[in-house]
This record gives structure tokens, sequence and C-alpha cells, in this order.
């Protein structure tokens, strides 16, 4: 099996995507570079006296303070560089986990799902994870979501015609019944991810979720507290019940071999 993406060479591929993100904005490309580095060894607590990105994060958590979620964080300039740092320690790595013949002890969480004929990546930030599971399921209709119009927009819909996926600002536009929904580090962004997640089952309807929340964290975009049937409650708290509203819907926590159990793999009954 081909996976172009994920094989690939982290400096060459760092440097390959600031090329191509440097055509839809002008970006200075060595700091776009080394902010990258940056934070990637910030996150694997090489260089936590300096955190990249934490006057956004500050502004983010000013403006919730304020009671006004300021969305615009997410067309900040450089911000680029931090969603790479995520696709790089994070969402690849819980696509590899996937791929791994060990994931579901026997076989690969890939190999339990080869019904699969269409997959969404909600939140797909540039589009590399939507891009990932075209090369993993050729014969799928892949889709990506997220705000439209900014330059992750801009970014995504460039790599979705280099890879031959659709993008949407969200499932409701998509509208369509879906095999497998994945969503890495996205609920947590919406205030309140209940409610979402009955949506996207409504209307996707998905036979398979792969999830991986970080509810109660301190990030860029998290909330610290969550709407949950109209109750402010505390981030900490919305796990188990998002969990519990996944298992009233009729899906299965499958038991698997990743790690800290990141990502999350769920399937209808």
């Amino acid at each position: 099996m081909i996976h172009n993406i994920i094989d690939k060479k982290d400096k060459e591929d760092l440097i390959d995507y600031i090329s191509e993100w440097s055509k839809f904005s002008d970006i200075d490309t060595e700091k776009a570079f080394n902010l990258a580095i940056d934070t990637i060894k910030f996150y694997n607590g090489k260089n936590y006296k300096n955190k990249p990105f934490q006057y956004i994060e500050d502004r983010w958590y000013n403006s919730l303070s304020s009671g006004n979620p300021d969305y615009g964080i997410y067309d900040e300039k450089y911000l680029l560089s931090d969603i790479w740092a995520c696709w790089i320690l994070f969402s690849r790595q819980y696509i590899l986990r996937l791929l791994s013949n060990k994931s579901l002890y026997t076989k690969s969480i890939i190999s339990d799902m080869l019904d699969v004929n269409s997959i969404v990546d909600l939140g797909c930030g540039f589009g590399y994870t939507t891009a990932t599971f075209k090369e993993i399921f050729p014969d799928a209709d892949v889709y990506g979501t997220n705000f439209e119009g900014g330059i992750q927009w801009k970014l995504a819909s460039h790599f979705g015609s280099k890879y031959n996926f659709s993008l949407y600002p969200d499932v409701q536009t998509l509208n369509k019944n879906i095999d497998f929904v994945f969503a890495s580090e996205y609920f947590e962004h919406i205030e309140n991810p209940i409610d979402h997640l009955n949506q996207i089952i409504e209307i996707c309807k998905p036979k398979y979720l792969v999830l991986a929340n970080a509810f109660g964290t301190v990030s860029i975009g998290h909330f610290n507290e969550y709407y949950i049937n109209g109750v402010l409650t505390d981030g900490k708290k919305v796990s188990r019940l998002f969990n519990a509203a996944l298992k009233a819907h009729g899906y299965e926590n499958v038991k698997t071999k990743c790690w800290n159990n990141r990502p999350t793999y769920w399937k209808k009954k």
C-alpha cells in the first residue's frame, strides 16, 4: 500500500509544505519553518520554557473571558506552523496506529473497515490527514471540513485538487451518509460538542468513528467549559458525557492496543 504522505521524511515534507503554503500567503518561509520546528520541540518537552504561539493562546482565552470567542485566531498568519506540528505529532501518529497490524491485537483497525466507501475528516486543517485517507482508501469518496474562506481553507482546497478529496464547510452542507468519520483534536473546539456529535450522527449515520478528543486541556481554540444539554460544564467532565452519548447512539468502544487509548475506535453495533 502506498502512503506517500505519511512515509515522507519530516524535514523534506515541511519544506515542500511551506512552499505550497507560501503560494497563498505572504509569509517569511524561514520563520514559518523555524516556528514549526520550535513547536514540535515544545510539544515534545525539549523547549518547555518558550511556548510558540503563546500570544494566540492568550488572545483566545482572553476572548473567552470577555464572553466573545475570537474565531479569527484560526486565520492568524503563522498558525499553520502549529497545525503542521499537530499533524506530525498527533494526527499522523493516529493514522499510523490505525495501520498497525497490532492495533486490534491480530490485525489493523484499518483492515476492520474494508467496507468503507466514504470518509469525512472533521476539521481537516490544511488537508494532509484527509489526503492520507484518500491514499489508504483510493476508491472511497473522501471529504474534509473546515472554516470556509481562510488560509486553511485555501490550502486544503489546493491539496484537495492535488490528492482528489473534496472540501466542505460542515457536514450539514455535505449532507451525505458517511461510512467512516475521523476527528482528531476536533470536538474540543466546539462549544456544544455533544449537540454537534448528535447532528453528525443524524446526518452521516457512520458505521465507524475514530476520535482523539482532548477535553479539559489548554490549547488554542479549546474551551474551558462546554454546554452539555444547555448546562455549562467543566471541560474535564465532558469526555465521560461524550462517550455516554456515543453509547446511547448504539456505538461500541472497541478495545485496541493504541497507546494511551488514542485514538478511540467506535463501531456501530
